[in-house]
């Protein structure tokens, strides 16, 4: 058997079910989110859109299988009338431990396939170099950390890995603040995967949103445990995947490749990039995922070879950009849910209750819808300054899609309406601060909101566009 034979039989092994690197989110996510011709997409059958709330806990729905069966990846959300209070009750613990004991052991099952294919590789090509050399050292040099599998870390390692770290956060925390809709999606099913791995943040807040009876989701989970647990899962993963695809793979791959240390490095970036795409995603948001992780292994097979063949620093390097993934994101996400929660409860900002009750006598909307797109409003301040920007909006609009909520629009036509809802604020000589003359009040989001709900139902049948609007 020729070794392009034995990557086939490993890649066919990891990306389908036992032995699966895909990213964790599509562990975690099987179906897509509704489909656009739900046959009541923009009928509000409960408070909110689930991802201002996140999953429930249910032990019926904590392995993969079972969660691959749920409606939506976020899972359904309590309702107020849903709501008990005992007395004396001890709040359920928020940490999916089925499902991170299963993320785990797919860690582990790949190093275990690796180990298969490095002795059957060996076995049948009869190459004893590739042991003499070191199993993960193909730079080329005798004298290369990795020869010797030395895995300790020092603190030369370590500056190198931090070192290593800061250009993939970097592009990460870039997509983050993108607008564009094809990452916006991928940054929402990062966020569900977070809050579905470790539940809601226990808080000081949370004993005050019972008090009120709002809206509330168990489990909670406390910081540190998650911290560790973040930290945990990053380090596994950091060991796991890069000795199999800064080690173990190029050094199979090099040989094939004419011995060039180049092209094995961009090879195994592809091989990379192909074990983070999942059939149970669309193609487009494959395409994204693929691309982003590609750049990712490419940058780490680099940084392999300026260390001189030292695979400890990419391990560093994986472990700190997987644990910006896991704990930051999940802080973040809280944060937010937290935000959205007090500002929600406080009153109508005073400069947009006239407007917005004309707009409700003008509509007919109920004061229910209202207090929904206000709570959405606050969902979208990410800079928490009590207006949204162009790109909250676009990066809102996305995530409601992806949740089911809407079909959104293009984002020309969100530009559009946006740039709308700004004129009429200055043809009516409404005064705004001139650091926010381009950004929406809440009256000015009631608007936008409106219409892009319209918009979007008209989309899926014209006979839903209730504002009449082409």
């Amino acid at each position: 058997m020729k070794a392009p034979s034995l990557i086939c039989i490993f890649l066919s092994s990891a990306i389908f079910p036992t032995a699966s690197f895909v990213p964790l989110q599509e562990q975690i996510v099987a179906t897509k989110p509704r489909s656009f011709l739900h046959p009541e997409p923009f009928v509000i059958q409960r408070s909110l859109p689930t991802l201002l709330y996140y999953r429930v806990h249910d032990e019926s729905a904590d392995d993969e299988h079972a969660i691959s069966k749920l409606r939506t990846r976020a899972g359904p959300t309590f309702q107020r009338s849903d709501v008990s209070f005992p007395a004396a009750r001890s709040p359920v613990v928020g940490i999916n431990t089925p499902l991170i004991i299963s993320l785990i052991l797919n860690q582990l099952t790949i190093l275990a396939f690796a180990a298969g294919i490095t002795s059957a590789f060996i076995f049948f090509t009869g190459n004893q170099d590739f042991l003499s050399d070191g199993v993960l050292n193909w730079s080329g040099l005798n004298d290369a950390p990795s020869a010797d599998f030395d895995l300790s870390i020092t603190p030369l390692r370590f500056m190198q890995g931090v070192l290593g770290a800061m250009p993939t956060i970097a592009l990460s925390l870039k997509i983050e603040q993108s607008d564009d809709r094809k990452f916006a999606s991928t940054n929402f099913s990062t966020t569900l995967m977070v809050m579905t791995l470790f539940g809601r943040r226990r808080s000081n807040f949370r004993s005050q949103e019972k008090k009120i009876k709002m809206d509330i989701l168990e489990p909670v989970t406390k910081t540190i445990d998650v911290a560790m647990l973040a930290a945990g899962l990053s380090i596994l993963t950091g060991y796991c995947e890069e000795i199999v695809f800064r080690g173990i793979l190029p050094h199979i791959l090099k040989p094939i490749l004419f011995h060039n240390s180049a092209l094995a490095c961009v090879s195994q970036a592809g091989l990379f990039a192909l074990g983070h795409t999942s059939p149970k995603i669309s193609k487009d948001e494959n395409k994204t995922v693929g691309s982003i992780q590609f750049l990712n292994g490419l940058w780490a097979g680099v940084l392999y070879l300026l260390v001189g063949g030292d695979i400890v620093p990419c391990v560093i390097s994986h472990a700190l950009y997987d644990l910006q993934i896991f704990f930051f994101t999940w802080m973040a996400a809280n944060d937010q849910i937290e935000y959205s929660c007090k500002k929600s409860m406080e009153p109508m900002p005073s400069d947009s209750f006239d407007e917005v009750k004309a707009i409700q006598r003008q509509l007919g909307t109920n004061l229910p819808e209202i207090t929904m797109i206000k709570r959405v409003f606050f969902v979208f301040d990410e800079d928490k300054n009590g207006f949204i920007s162009r790109s909250e909006v676009q990066r809102g609009v996305s995530y409601l899609e992806a949740e089911g909520f809407i079909v959104a629009p293009s984002q020309k036509t969100v530009d559009s309406v946006f740039d709308s809802c700004i004129r009429m604020r200055e043809e009516h000589n409404i005064q705004v601060g001139s650091s926010i003359q381009n950004q929406l009040r809440f009256a000015d989001f009631v608007r936008l909101f409106l219409t892009i709900k319209a918009v979007s139902a008209s989309m899926v049948a014209p006979s839903q566009n209730k504002l009449g609007l082409a």
